[in-house]
């Protein structure tokens, strides 16, 4: 028979949603300098990311893997898959559809 993972006492869980207990324990854990990935983990497994849009956001962020723990490298990391992205978009969206509204208008293909 599986173990049941108990939470730990200091969360409440009631009805289904998570409560101001839990919310305030995944805020502490968002709002340090470096973040406890165990400790969000923990919570968002067993409770569920919080229904605020951008704690729910950096949640998922932080998950997977797409922000470092360390808050300081943030910025830098956000950068660098902002810029990622523009060039992602000039090579496969801009210049492809270049290539097929050329290609369209050569009457001899």
């Amino acid at each position: 028979m599986a173990r049941v993972k108990q939470p730990p006492s200091k969360l409440i869980f009631k009805n289904g949603q998570i409560n101001e207990m839990n919310s305030q324990s995944i805020s502490e854990i968002l709002s340090a300098r470096i973040i406890d990935l165990d400790g969000l983990k923990e919570l968002t497994f067993n409770f569920g990311c919080p229904d605020s849009g951008s704690d729910r956001a950096l949640c998922w962020r932080l998950l997977l893997g797409a922000l470092p723990k360390n808050r300081t490298e943030w910025s830098e990391t956000l950068l660098t898959q902002r810029e990622n992205y523009k060039m992602f978009v000039n090579d496969f969206v801009i210049k492809s559809e270049q290539e097929k509204s050329s290609e369209s208008c050569d009457p001899l293909r």
